[in-house]
């Protein structure tokens, strides 16, 4: 190849690294989209909010062996909406996970690390005795000790939500005044009637 052929093989070589970048630049990063569910939202069409602590996870196939679905075991330590006892199990259901060697990725779906607390917003649908997250992770928050002062603070992450339409324009505002657990356990109460 002569000079000019390569300077000109270079020159395009170039111009194609560029568009690709370009192009890679310019795709959305993956995510789910999703409705933003106020906080009244979630209060209302969930039938069960707890603290709880995450025990374990099981990957299943689903009866076709096509779908992976991933079952966690929590312990309840409180409710704070519906009726049960501190130290109930429960089971989460969630699309995704892995089993044996082979896994399933499901952008935005939660996935929860054994020994973690957590406030979950739940519902069952009729005749099932398992569980869902409301709004996937729109409807959990981590309860982390606050290193200086102790107090439990709560964190949401919507790590693979790209959540649009915000219901009345003050879901922002309204879950960026929750920080700590007591904060969201009054505003759980008070909007399920249940009261301190």
């Amino acid at each position: 190849m002569g000079a000019r052929n390569a300077e000109k093989f270079n020159l395009a070589a170039r111009w194609a690294a560029l568009a690709l970048a370009g192009l890679l630049l310019a795709a959305p990063l993956a995510a789910v989209t999703m409705r933003a569910l106020s906080l009244d939202e979630l209060v209302q069409t969930s039938d069960r909010v707890v603290v709880a602590t995450i025990v374990s996870n099981e990957g299943r196939w689903d009866d076709a062996g096509a779908k992976i679905f991933t079952y966690t075991t929590i312990r309840v330590d409180e409710y704070i909406k519906g009726d049960g006892a501190s130290g109930d199990t429960l089971v989460i259901v969630t699309l995704g996970g892995a089993v044996g060697d082979k896994g399933m990725h499901i952008e935005g779906a939660p996935i929860f690390r054994p020994g973690d607390k957590e406030v979950l917003f739940l519902y069952s649908d009729a005749g099932s005795s398992d569980f869902g997250v409301r709004g996937w992770n729109q409807g959990r928050f981590k309860v982390l000790t606050h290193p200086d002062t102790g107090q439990e603070m709560v964190v949401r992450s919507l790590t693979g939500t790209r959540i649009v339409g915000t219901a009345g324009g003050k879901t922002k505002s309204e879950f960026s005044s929750i920080r700590t657990l007591d904060d969201l356990r009054t505003a759980v109460r008070s909007r399920s009637g249940k009261g301190e």
